[in-house]
């Protein structure tokens, strides 16, 4: 019976109180494209206002297609470890200001304790393990990349799909070709 009732509720008040999510541009005419691998990617240079009954935010875009404030060049400064971030909704910051999400956290406590370490925020909402092993193979090379945090919540299982590379953007970077042989 308890079941039922809260089943009830539930159903009662996503019919008269839904949650909507509404964007509007400040920047941009759209916030994210189709990408045939991942499902999406964002626009780069798109910044949006998302109102929600739970949280308002403002989404900048870097010239990368990525919530970062910063643009990573595929030049390393020696001595440097960049890390690749990846991740969904939570590494992205769904609902929180830049300034507020995890990796931004982290890359101050890196800094504040003198490492020389870059942090390249690629969270992106949506994300399973699979699209983010394939945007992990798009960028490793791109960014030369030392390592790989993968903010990994148990949802990310739920939406996978086989997978098979298709393409060269899919194709393993030379590092994983080793490890995997």
């Amino acid at each position: 019976m308890s079941a039922g009732l809260l089943v009830g509720i539930e159903l009662l008040l996503r019919f008269f109180a839904p949650q909507e999510l509404v964007g509007t541009s400040v920047r941009g005419t759209h916030f994210s494209t189709a990408d045939p691998a991942l499902g999406m990617r964002y626009v780069p240079g798109a910044v949006w206002r998302f109102i929600h009954p739970e949280y308002q935010v403002t989404y900048t875009i870097n010239s990368d297609g990525f919530r970062d404030a910063k643009r990573w060049s595929g030049e390393k400064p020696t001595g440097t470890l960049r890390v690749l971030l990846l991740g969904d909704s939570f590494t992205f910051g769904q609902g929180v200001e830049y300034e507020q999400t995890w990796p931004v956290l982290a890359e101050r406590e890196l800094e504040k304790q003198g490492l020389d370490v870059e942090l390249v925020k690629a969270g992106m909402q949506g994300m399973d393990t699979r699209s983010e092993l394939i945007l992990m193979r798009r960028l490793m090379n791109r960014y030369q990349v030392d390592a790989v945090v993968l903010g990994f919540l148990i949802n990310d299982l739920y939406s996978n799909i086989s997978y098979a590379p298709n393409s060269e953007m899919e194709a393993p970077p030379p590092q994983l070709e080793e490890i995997q042989k």
